[in-house]
C-alpha cells in the first residue's frame, strides 16, 4: 500500500513541477508577443491584450487536461483497473 502512495506522491509532483514550468513559460511568452506588432490572435483575450483573461484560459485548459492525464496513471496503479 505504500508503495502505491510514493507513486501517487511521484505522479502528483511531477503534475505541480510541469504545471508550475509551463504556466511561468506562457506569462513570458505572452509579455513578449504583446509587445510585438501581430496580425493572428489565438483569442479575443490575446487581441485585447487582457493578460489575466487570456493566462486563465490557458492555464484552466492546461491543467484540466494534465490533471485528467495524472488521474489515468493513477488509476493504472490499481489491479481493478
Amino acid at each position: 500500500m505504500s508503495d502505491i502512495n510514493g507513486k501517487i506522491d511521484q505522479i502528483l509532483f511531477k503534475f505541480k513541477k510541469e504545471v508550475l514550468e509551463t504556466l511561468g513559460k506562457e506569462k513570458q511568452k505572452f509579455r513578449k508577443v504583446s509587445t510585438e506588432e501581430r496580425k493572428r490572435f489565438k483569442n479575443i483575450f490575446e487581441f485585447s491584450k487582457s493578460e489575466n483573461l487570456y493566462l486563465s484560459n490557458i492555464y484552466t485548459r492546461f491543467i484540466s487536461e494534465k490533471l485528467g492525464h495524472k488521474f489515468e496513471e493513477i488509476a493504472n496503479l490499481s489491479r481493478n483497473v
